[in-house]
């Protein structure tokens, strides 16, 4: 399934605010786990997600609030690209164990 962002028009500054600070909490490896387990499932990356909120806070002009989004995206950035390897190889792991687990079901 897959939807597209709302107009940041009409987007209410409260809930700008309550994303950005949900947000810029979140480590980067949090991040890479929303990534998988909720935007994919929408057809987004968390990348698309933090690069719309910037769009929005452009709008509001929440430069503040930007500044936080441009912050954890450029961590996420630098987390994703020295643990890539390691990412890809977890989530082959992941996926030959399912396979396997689905395969023993299928003998019984």
């Amino acid at each position: 399934m897959s939807f597209s962002f709302i107009k940041p028009e009409y987007v209410d500054k409260k809930i700008f605010k309550k994303c950005v600070d949900r947000i810029s909490t979140k480590t980067p490896i949090e991040l890479h786990i929303m990534n998988d387990s909720v935007m994919k499932s929408y057809g987004k990356s968390i990348k698309q997600f933090l690069e719309y909120l910037i769009e929005v806070g452009d709008h509001l002009e929440e430069y503040e609030c930007n500044a936080k989004l441009l912050v954890q995206e450029k961590k996420y950035t630098k987390w994703l690209h020295n643990n890539l390897e390691t990412v890809k190889g977890i989530s082959r792991l992941i996926q030959d164990l399912t396979d396997n687990k689905n395969d023993n079901k299928k003998k019984y």
